[in-house]
């Protein structure tokens, strides 16, 4: 069951047509087994190829990790979720980390592309800086690569992995603490109860303020905010890819023209013309590089908003009762988000080959 601040609501209706169950059962299998086979893809190819081994490329694998363990783990509890209607056949021990594994994976996948974010940033924006001040363009290449591998060495990018781990372990502890798993629960509040009518449910009580706040601070630390200094830092990104490109093009131009007018000069003017082009190819793998990120990351966050955004509705406002919305279309908002929010995990390895 998924995250209610009501114990006794589920996201299940006994009047949900079968037809839209066989939907989403079909869809969540095409999701887990895509998703698996792309990010051990991904995994594989990373870990085995030694030239693929620096520092983005293992953010990259910390990412397609973190999607695994969603993949595994979560999708199978929500196509139980599907046909289970109101009660949970999975156990305690899948009741309690299932949530928690959803909310750790996700804020993993949050910093990692923080980080790999951070290190585009440095490589394209801080290097540029430095352009502006010297002629030199091969030696400055040379000094901004060599910048930005000291700072994130091989060592510093496992450490840094490590501590997006501990984070996210700490972080998601409210998806832990707030779980609820009831064996013995009695959905007709009937006095008259016997062993056959109860169920075993497991929810994760919002219902508190300290469940609310801590979950809130959750969303708002590992999703709003992070959304936010990633919009500054593409910001600045565009804007120094954008004016530099001008700028190359400018170069290679002036080059060109200049072999024109001294024919006396060519093989030196070649040769300078090579070196501008050169150069100008480096600039479009980063540029090519940076869009890539950022489509991971637009995909990232626009797949996470829906599902964030009714669990703080959820929370807060309570819509789901049926003099605001039926509880039917309720189910059916919160299964698409929910799909969107796993498709995220299957389209991670896409953007990142």
């Amino acid at each position: 069951m998924i995250e209610s601040t009501n114990l006794t609501y589920s996201f299940n209706s006994s009047n949900e047509p079968i037809g839209s169950l066989i939907f989403f059962t079909v869809i969540y299998v095409i999701v887990l087994i895509t998703g698996l086979i792309g990010n051990f893809t991904v995994l594989f190819v990373i870990l085995k190829n030694n030239e693929l081994k620096h520092f983005t490329n293992y953010f990259f694998a910390n990412l397609s990790a973190a999607d695994v363990l969603v993949l595994i783990f979560c999708i199978p509890t929500a196509l139980h979720d599907i046909w289970a209607k109101d009660q949970w056949y999975l156990g305690k021990f899948i009741c309690l980390i299932n949530q928690y594994i959803e909310g750790c994976s996700t804020s993993v996948s949050s910093l990692t592309i923080m980080a790999i974010s951070l290190e585009r940033f440095i490589a394209i924006c801080k290097p540029f800086q430095v352009k502006q001040k010297r002629k030199d363009i091969e030696k400055i290449n040379s000094i901004a690569y060599f910048k930005v591998h000291e700072i994130l060495n091989k060592t510093l990018t496992l450490i840094t992995i490590v501590i997006i781990w501990t984070i996210a372990l700490i972080f998601s502890l409210p998806f832990y603490i707030f779980v609820v798993y009831d064996p013995s629960f009695n959905p007709t509040d009937s006095l008259n109860t016997t062993t056959s009518n109860l169920v075993t449910i497991c929810h994760l009580n919002a219902s508190t303020n300290l469940a609310r706040a801590c979950l809130t601070w959750f969303i708002i630390l590992l999703i709003f905010v992070p959304f936010a200094v990633l919009i500054y830092i593409y910001t600045r990104i565009i804007l120094e890819l954008v004016r530099h490109r001008t700028v190359r093009v400018m170069r290679i131009n002036k080059t060109q023209s200049s072999i024109d007018i001294e024919d006396v000069r060519l093989n030196i003017d070649e040769q300078q013309k090579s070196n501008s082009f050169l150069a100008y190819k480096n600039f479009e793998q980063k540029r090519l590089n940076t869009v890539i990120i950022c489509v991971v990351t637009v995909a990232f966050f626009a797949c996470q908003f829906p599902v964030r955004i009714i669990q703080l509705i959820d929370m807060y406002i309570r819509v789901q009762n049926e003099d605001t919305m039926s509880q039917l279309t309720w189910i059916w908002l919160w299964k698409l988000s929910k799909l969107l929010f796993f498709l995220n995990f299957t389209a991670n390895p896409v953007g990142i080959t």
